[in-house]
C-alpha cells in the first residue's frame, strides 16, 4: 500500500500544474518538481542547490519567515499566503502558496511541501481594477459635482463627498435615504410626481430641477441627472447619477430679471446695433437696430450661435476675437461682414466689450453699419481714377500733338532738302508710329490699347503717308485683344515697319490686305499681311540673314518670349505673319475699349 501511495505522490508530483517544491529545516530545497522548474526559470540542478528564500521576493521575505516559525512552534498545522518569486531572468511571478509539514525532524524541525499557483495575471488584473478605481474614485471626489447611486426603491447607496459642501451632510449621512428626504413636502411631492413615471419606463433623468433643504436649513436648487441601471436580464436596479448646485445660476437670471427692463430701454434707443453673446457664441440679445440690421427679429435670432451671422470663411477670425476679448476685455473688429436673414453680406466694424452680469462673462458687440461709407470710398475711387484717366490722356493727346509738329518740322527739311528725304523717311514713319500710340492713350479710358485699334490706326498713317489703300479685316474678338502698355510703341513701330516694307517693295507697291485674328481662348492673337512680291534669295527672318534696315529694326524690337514673326512666300504672294502671345496681351478689363473700330 505505501509503494502504491508513493507512486501516486510522484506521479502528482511530476505531473501536476502547480509548483512543489520539498525543503528541510534548513529551507534549502530536497526536491522540486517541473512546474516549479517552469515558473521560476530554474532548472531543477539549480533548485536544489538553492533556499526558497534565495528565490524569495525581499519584501516578502519577513512575511514567509513569520509564517514558517509559527509553523515550527506548532502554533498552526499549515500556512497559506500570497507571496512573490523572483524568476531567474528578473521578472517577478506572484504565487499562492501553501505549506504543509511531512515529516519531523527533532522538535522544532520539519521538512515541509509547499504547493505554488501562478497569480500573476490575476493579481496584475487586481491591481489594474485597484487603480482604475483609485482613479474613478479621484474623478469624482475631485469634481464638484455629487456623484450618487440610488437602488431600486430609490434609496441611496453610494455618495461622493461632494454632498457635504452641497447640504451639509457626510456622505455617510445620505446611505439609505431617498432623495425625497431632503426636500420639503411641496418639493417632494412634486419631484415624486416627475419621478414616477421615468422610474416606471427606465427612462433617463435629465436636467430635473429640484429645491433641497440644507442641514443648516437654507434652499439649494439643484439640478438631477441619471442613468437607469439595469442587470444582465434587462431589470431595473436603480439609478446613478449627478447633483449640481444651479444656484448661481437662478441668481444670475433674477440679477438679469431686476436689470432687465433699464437694460432693455438703453439697449432699445441706442443708435448702435447691438447684439450679447456669451462666450461660447450663444447670443442672448439684441436691440432694434440689431434686428434692422440683421432682418431677424429677437425672437428667431436668440438662442442660435453667432456662427448664423457670418460668413463661413470669416468665422475662424470671429473665434479668434472672443479669445482675445477674454484677455483684453475690449476689442475693434474691423472688414468684417455680418450676414441678413436674406444671405446679403453687409461690412461693419465691430466693437467688442467684456462685461459681467451676474458673475457671467458676456461679450456686447456694437455693429456699426459700414455700407455707406464703403459706397461713399468706392464713388471716391471711381472719382480719382476717373480723374487720373482724363489727366493721363491729357498727357498722352499734348505728347501727340508734339510729336506730330516734329513730323512737320522733319517733313518740311524733307521738301527743302531732298538729298536727305530717304534717311528722314524712315524716321518719319517711325515718329509716326510713336504718335500714333500715344493718339491711342489720349483717347482710351485706363490706358488700354486694343490690338484692333493699334493695327488700324497704325494702318491709315501707312496708306495716308505712302499714298496706298490698305484693306484691314479685324475679327470682332481682337478688341478684347488689350496690348500691355509696355509693349505698344515697340509693337506700334514693328506694325509701322512691316506695313513700310510692303509699300515700298511690293510688287506692285502696297499691301494686298491686312487681317487681324483672334483666338476664342484669348491665348493667341495673329496679325497676317500680305502683299505681292517675292522674298530676296537667302532672306531668313529667324536668323537674321537678307534683312533690310527696317526689317532689322522689326528684329530688334519684337519681344523675344511672347511673339514671334514668319514670312512666306506663296505663289506671287508674301505673307509676314505676326503672332502674339500672353503676358504680352490680355483680354479686356471692361467692355469695348472707348474709340475702338469695330
Amino acid at each position: 500500500m505505501s509503494s502504491n501511495s508513493d507512486k501516486y505522490f510522484d506521479s502528482i508530483f511530476m505531473f501536476s500544474p502547480f509548483g512543489i517544491g520539498m525543503a528541510g529545516p534548513d529551507m534549502r530545497y530536497l526536491k522540486v518538481n517541473p512546474a516549479l522548474c517552469r515558473m521560476v526559470g530554474y532548472s531543477e540542478a539549480e533548485l536544489l542547490g538553492m533556499s526558497f528564500m534565495d528565490i524569495t521576493h525581499p519584501d516578502d521575505i519577513a512575511l514567509n519567515a513569520r509564517n514558517i516559525e509559527e509553523l515550527a512552534t506548532g502554533n498552526t498545522g499549515h500556512f497559506a499566503i500570497e507571496k512573490r518569486y523572483i524568476k531567474k531572468n528578473g521578472d517577478i511571478v506572484w504565487v499562492s502558496l501553501n505549506v504543509v509539514p511531512t515529516q519531523q525532524i527533532d522538535e522544532r524541525h520539519w521538512i515541509t511541501v509547499g504547493l505554488a499557483e501562478d497569480i500573476t495575471a490575476r493579481r496584475q488584473t487586481q491591481m489594474a481594477l485597484a487603480e482604475s478605481e483609485r482613479r474613478f474614485r479621484n474623478l469624482i471626489e475631485s469634481t464638484n459635482d455629487w456623484v450618487w447611486e440610488v437602488d431600486a426603491s430609490l434609496r441611496y447607496t453610494y455618495s461622493s463627498p461632494q454632498v457635504r459642501p452641497l447640504l451639509g451632510y457626510a456622505p455617510e449621512d445620505v446611505i439609505g435615504k431617498s432623495p425625497l428626504d431632503f426636500m420639503a413636502p411641496d418639493e417632494a411631492a412634486r419631484i415624486a410626481a416627475e419621478l414616477g413615471p421615468l422610474v416606471a419606463n427606465c427612462q433617463p433623468i435629465i436636467g430635473l430641477r429640484n429645491i433641497n433643504i440644507h442641514r443648516d436649513g437654507h434652499a439649494v436648487v439643484l439640478e438631477t441627472s441619471g442613468t437607469a441601471i439595469l442587470d444582465a436580464d434587462g431589470n431595473f436596479l436603480g439609478y446613478r447619477g449627478i447633483d449640481r448646485d444651479i444656484g448661481w445660476r437662478e441668481e444670475m437670471v433674477q440679477t438679469l430679471l431686476a436689470s432687465e427692463f433699464k437694460y432693455r430701454s438703453l439697449l432699445k434707443h441706442s443708435a448702435g446695433a447691438v447684439v450679447l453673446a456669451d462666450m461660447k457664441g450663444t447670443l442672448l440679445e439684441l436691440n432694434d437696430a440689431a434686428e434692422s440690421l440683421l432682418g431677424y427679429t429677437r425672437d428667431e435670432i436668440v438662442g442660435t450661435n453667432v456662427s448664423r451671422l457670418h460668413p463661413a470663411d470669416e468665422m475662424a477670425r470671429v473665434s479668434a476675437s472672443f479669445a482675445e476679448l477674454q484677455h483684453t476685455e475690449t476689442i475693434t473688429v474691423r472688414d468684417i461682414h455680418v450676414l441678413t436673414r436674406h444671405g446679403k453680406q453687409v461690412p461693419v466694424e465691430i466693437n467688442a466689450t467684456l462685461i459681467d452680469v451676474g458673475g457671467q462673462k458676456i461679450a456686447q458687440g456694437i455693429f456699426h453699419d459700414l455700407s455707406a461709407l464703403k459706397q461713399r470710398e468706392a464713388l471716391r475711387l471711381q472719382q480719382e481714377t476717373e480723374h487720373r484717366n482724363t489727366l493721363v490722356r491729357e498727357v498722352h493727346h499734348r505728347i501727340k500733338n508734339n510729336l506730330q509738329g516734329v513730323t512737320g518740322i522733319l517733313r518740311g527739311l524733307v521738301q527743302r532738302q531732298p538729298a536727305v528725304a530717304s534717311a528722314l523717311d524712315d524716321v518719319i514713319s517711325q515718329i509716326g508710329s510713336i504718335s500714333l500710340v500715344h493718339g491711342i492713350y489720349g483717347r482710351t479710358a485706363g490706358a488700354q490699347v486694343s490690338l484692333g485699334d493699334l493695327v488700324n490706326d497704325v494702318a491709315l498713317a501707312a496708306a495716308a503717308a505712302w499714298n496706298k489703300d490698305i484693306s484691314i479685316d479685324g475679327d470682332h474678338l481682337c478688341q478684347r485683344c488689350i496690348i500691355d502698355e509696355n509693349e505698344a510703341v515697340p509693337l506700334a513701330l514693328v506694325l509701322n515697319e512691316l506695313l513700310a516694307n510692303a509699300c515700298k517693295h511690293g510688287d506692285p507697291p502696297g499691301p494686298r490686305s491686312v487681317a487681324i485674328e483672334y483666338a476664342d481662348d484669348d491665348a493667341q492673337a495673329w496679325v497676317r499681311i500680305r502683299n505681292a512680291g517675292r522674298l530676296p534669295d537667302g532672306f531668313d527672318f529667324e536668323n537674321g540673314h537678307g534683312l533690310g534696315t527696317g526689317l532689322g529694326l522689326v528684329e530688334a524690337l519684337l519681344p523675344k518670349r511672347d511673339a514671334s514673326l514668319e514670312f512666306s512666300l506663296k505663289h506671287d504672294t508674301v505673307e509676314a505673319v505676326l503672332t502674339l502671345a500672353k503676358p504680352l496681351f490680355a483680354a479686356a478689363r471692361n467692355s469695348p475699349v472707348e474709340g475702338a473700330v469695330p
